[in-house]
């Protein structure tokens, strides 16, 4: 049982769909439940809330006195974590911790509806960015570039590799492409899927 009941997500807006919060309660592990209060989690519902075919994923950017936090959230995908860890890395994000979380599969009394049976992922990084790579739209440009991945990622079949190209093409040395270079970085994990 999760340390934390669905009703107690107060502050989630009325548009969130009571049985998602559900889902995700009861598909995380007590880890997830140590890690985040119950606000947090509410933000991380709310934000779930809103993954759909023309939003794959979505990011929760906080400043913090050490740094930057970074949450991702979106559907899971083989490949997901390799995807987002090349992304930060094309931002100029020198990653210094993480937590990374998966749903579990759905019960067998879990609801039928395939939006609510879908796994999601719920994957923080703090670190820092590079005071040259910083500014106001920084968070904007991460969000573009994971919805840009993570759209190829849910088409699946070729589209997959063409998301796993433009990873790298993001992450690579400059050339005639309009991303960034990537800085070279090290990525400790406190967990993996």
């Amino acid at each position: 049982m999760p340390p934390i009941h669905p009703d107690e997500l107060v502050s989630l807006p009325p548009g969130v769909d009571r049985r998602l919060a559900a889902e995700h309660v009861a598909r995380l592990d007590s880890r997830y439940f140590e890690r985040f209060d119950s606000a947090e989690i509410a933000r991380h519902v709310n934000a779930i809330s809103s993954l759909g075919p023309e939003l794959p994923a979505t990011v929760l950017v906080d400043l913090e006195t050490a740094g930057v936090r970074v949450t991702i959230l979106a559907f899971d995908h083989p490949g997901a974590f390799s995807a987002i860890a090349g992304i930060l890395s094309s931002m100029g994000f020198d990653i210094v911790g993480g937590d990374i979380f998966t749903w579990t599969r759905p019960a067998p009394d879990s609801p039928r509806e395939i939006e609510l049976r879908r796994r999601r992922i719920i994957d923080t990084f703090t670190g820092t960015v590079a005071s040259s790579r910083w500014d106001d739209g920084w968070p904007a440009r991460l969000a573009e570039r994971l919805t840009e991945v993570f759209a190829l990622f849910e088409r699946g079949g070729e589209s997959v590799e063409k998301a796993r190209q433009v990873v790298n093409e993001m992450a690579g040395p400059p050339s005639a492409s309009s991303h960034e270079p990537a800085r070279e970085q090290s990525c400790t994990r406190s967990a993996s899927r």
